[in-house]
């Protein structure tokens, strides 16, 4: 895992100030992986230097939660119920040789 410090947004909390802040999470190239990210709230997902990584406002102040992510490449066969994920973005990589259609929701979500 990768983290990266975007930006900074200064919350008030029962008079104490609670810090959030936007960080990258690597993303490995495989069809199913878990993360777990203190955040509830994820942004995004782009390529940056050959790799793709997702971007989420953590918040220290909370547990990690588990987020399951599902890449699914252009013309390949969907192994999961794509109705039960949230559609993030489409990453290029490789110049726009490969697609790469990347799904999420948070594990607690799963009914499995």
């Amino acid at each position: 895992m990768i983290r990266c410090t975007l930006q900074v947004n200064y919350v008030m909390r029962k008079g104490l100030i609670r810090v959030k802040r936007i960080f990258k999470y690597e993303i490995d190239l495989v069809e199913r992986q878990v993360i777990e990210i203190p955040s509830k709230t994820i942004l995004s997902v782009k390529e940056q230097n050959g790799a793709i990584v997702s971007y989420a406002i953590a918040d220290s102040d909370i547990e990690p939660t588990k987020y399951e992510f599902l890449i699914s490449g252009t013309g390949h066969s969907i192994t999961f119920e794509v109705e039960d994920y949230k559609f993030l973005d489409t990453v290029k990589m490789n110049n726009g040789s490969l697609m790469f259609h990347i799904f999420y929701r948070r594990c607690k979500e799963l009914t499995r």
